[in-house]
């Protein structure tokens, strides 16, 4: 047996409305499945008012005043008041919202992103945090929190995810963060103990006792920090591997070849926790 579905027209169909007591089409009725016809009792228009009321007494029960609506002026279609500043403006100047009757937001743009942050700033003090203000900087400029100046976009880098196209911080700021973030990853260490560490050195290399001290030296194998050395020290201890073979056979070579000769002080080796000179 074949299925027959009818479609019926929405403009041809028509209810009655008990408040305003007008026959209209059942589109200018809201959708209400819990009811027999499927739409609402009431015509949109005196739903709207119905709640405007209701709204008005709950109001009035909580000692709260409610404000009323001001007609718009005459030639100002395709416009809205916006509530907060009390301006009128185009539909332009208000966000999207579907769950409004007009389809758009309650206030405008501007009074909608000044209200949203003072409610943020609101929310994060009541947790005990604080907000970073916004500071307003000239074109082609923006402010570095880290370092709190205004920098031409010059110097900062690029950053696609980000609004304004730039990063978060300044090239110098986030050179030196990244080298904060570097020293505590490979190390365990902070710039503070570097330069506690440099300083109880006498700000010279840790094995040449010359140079200043500039990198970091540790062990490969255990990752244990041994010092701060020169570039130099810090070089040839790699290209030797850490091998104390390779230097024992490094001065055997110098000492054959004459050029330990004017040494003045003896080589010492340490070997199993003990201090001995080698008699080269």
């Amino acid at each position: 047996m074949p299925i027959i579905i009818l479609v019926m027209d929405e403009n041809v169909l028509e209810k009655s409305c008990p408040r305003c007591g007008e026959t209209k089409p059942v589109k200018a009725f809201g959708v209400n499945r819990a009811r027999s016809d499927g739409f609402g009792r009431c015509c949109k228009p005196c739903t709207m008012q119905r709640a405007q009321e209701n709204y008005r007494i709950r109001m009035a029960r909580e000692g709260r005043q409610v404000r009323e609506s001001i007609p718009l002026p005459e030639g100002a279609e395709g416009c809205k008041r916006c509530p907060d500043c009390e301006r009128v403006k185009p539909f332009e100047e208000f966000r999207k919202n579907k769950a409004r009757h007009d389809g758009l937001a309650f206030y405008c743009k501007e009074c909608f992103r000044r209200r949203d942050k003072a409610g943020h700033k609101a929310r994060e003090e009541a947790k005990g945090r604080s907000v970073r203000e916004r500071v307003d900087s000239p074109p082609g400029h923006k402010w570095c929190n880290g370092c709190k100046e205004i920098k031409p976009f010059a110097e900062w880098h690029r950053a696609k995810s980000s609004t304004d196209g730039y990063a978060s911080a300044c090239k110098e700021c986030r050179k030196s963060r990244n080298a904060r973030d570097w020293l505590k990853r490979a190390y365990g260490l902070t710039p503070e103990g570097v330069a506690a560490m440099i300083e109880s050195q006498g700000g010279l290399c840790a094995l040449c006792g010359v140079k200043a001290a500039e990198h970091v030296d540790h062990d490969h194998r255990t990752g244990k920090v041994r010092g701060v050395l020169c570039f130099t020290c810090n070089v040839a201890l790699g290209q030797l591997k850490d091998d104390a073979g390779m230097l024992l056979k490094a001065i055997a070579y110098l000492q054959a070849h004459g050029t330990l000769d004017d040494l003045e002080v003896p080589i010492f080796v340490r070997v199993a926790g003990t201090d001995w000179a080698l008699d080269l």
